[in-house]
């Protein structure tokens, strides 16, 4: 008896899966599925558009009308920035942390600065004011190691005295 080409091939693979003792499985079906055509496709899962892990970029901020000097975006590493200089003698210093620890920004012979970062990027950061004599170079140092960004600017003489506290 000679079998037709593709029945002899069925027989010779259902007796090698006999042999090694191999099953066939139906590929797994999604519940509900009835083997029909649809055009109808579960929904995909909602995405929440507010991340609750720290975000991977953090970008400068400075206000337009002021000399952009130098800015940091999205470091994660203690730096020092600089020399640079100014010619008014006043610098603004923008910055912005995002994580659990804190940020120390030191501009040598000036200011200092420490601030605690924020949980998430929905802070704006803060601003400082320094005096750099305008004759002198400075740096900028910073410390710390969660995601951070910084920015400075030349600006003219801050109406408030810079090196006064406020009184409330």
């Amino acid at each position: 008896m000679k079998l037709p080409t593709s029945a002899a091939m069925t027989v010779v693979i259902l007796i090698s899966l006999a042999l090694t003792s191999c099953t066939i499985a139906a590929p797994p079906m999604l519940s509900g599925h009835t083997g029909e055509p649809s055009s109808v496709y579960p929904d995909p899962p909602k995405i929440s558009s507010k991340s609750h892990d720290k975000p991977s970029a953090l970008p400068p901020s400075w206000a337009p009308q002021e000399k952009l000097i130098a800015s940091f975006t999205s470091q994660h590493t203690a730096m020092t920035v600089g020399p640079y200089s100014t010619r008014t003698g006043f610098i603004a210093v923008y910055i912005n942390c995002v994580g659990k620890g804190d940020i120390e920004v030191s501009i040598p012979g000036s200011a200092g600065y420490t601030s605690t970062c924020s949980p998430d990027d929905s802070e704006p950061g803060i601003r400082n004011t320094s005096h750099i004599p305008a004759s002198e170079k400075f740096t900028v140092n910073v410390k710390s190691s969660d995601l951070w960004s910084l920015t400075i600017s030349e600006i003219s003489q801050p109406e408030m005295d810079i090196n006064s506290t406020p009184s409330g």
